[in-house]
């Protein structure tokens, strides 16, 4: 990313790590061709601002290096262990990738497994008036990946005050904090991925049009196939 972006981000970061996750337990990655920081779970709000405020002097000069944004996706999604139910990742990227070992397909398929939902908030001018980059043409669909794992995408206008991108990043983190576990009883085993359409019903509204749905599309099959249940 260049320009002031990432300055503005991680200031935006240090204030969602003191309020919005504050009761939260929260890590970091920053990746260029190689995983540059990490900040562990482990560590307590104040300690993450600490480490931020170092990272902004030393790493956010100019921009250089690949991006292997799909390998830092899926490191992103190992230092969660076991996931739990309401863990997800945030991404903030241009959404480009020039480097990576990890396939679009498999980094799908592992985050729709691990129940991880994904949010991203991608700062790359939109396609109106310009082809996209290679690097954008070789990254994952990110807006898709989002939507496949119950996460969301929200693309920041290169016109947004930082006003408008603290407003964007913070409804990301609503997002994020909520979830509701919906369990659906299946007729039979499920052998290979199904896609699988919920819909709304508005009671005593035929409008549905301010709704914005986020789910995840597709039932994965059993980790163990000899037991039917709930999936």
């Amino acid at each position: 990313m260049r320009d002031q972006q990432p300055r503005l981000l991680i200031r935006i970061i240090k204030e969602l790590a003191t309020s919005a996750f504050v009761d939260t337990s929260i890590a970091l990655l920053t990746f260029s061709d190689k995983v540059i920081e990490k900040v562990e779970f482990s560590q307590r709000p104040l300690v993450f601002v600490d480490r931020l405020n170092l990272l902004e002097a030393r790493y956010l000069k100019e921009p250089y290096g690949k991006t292997r944004l799909n390998d830092a996706i899926e490191e992103g999604l190992s230092l969660l262990g076991q996931p739990q139910v309401g863990d997800a990742l945030l991404l903030i990227s241009d959404g480009g990738d020039n480097g990576s070992r990890t396939r679009p397909d498999k980094l799908k398929r592992d985050l729709v497994n691990s129940g991880v939902r994904l949010f991203a908030f991608l700062t790359v001018p939109p396609l109106w008036n310009r082809v996209r980059t290679p690097e954008e043409m070789q990254g994952a669909n990110i807006n898709a990946i989002c939507e496949e794992t119950g996460g969301d995408a929200i693309l920041n206008n290169t016109y947004d005050n930082s006003a408008a991108i603290k407003e964007k990043v913070a409804s990301l983190a609503t997002e994020m904090k909520n979830i509701y576990v919906l369990e659906v009883g299946l007729p039979g085993q499920t052998d290979k991925p199904r896609q699988w359409k919920l819909e709304v019903e508005a009671a005593g509204s035929k409008d549905k049009s301010h709704l914005h749905l986020i789910y995840p599309r597709h039932f994965m099959p059993c980790e163990n196939p000899g037991k039917q249940g709930n999936h």
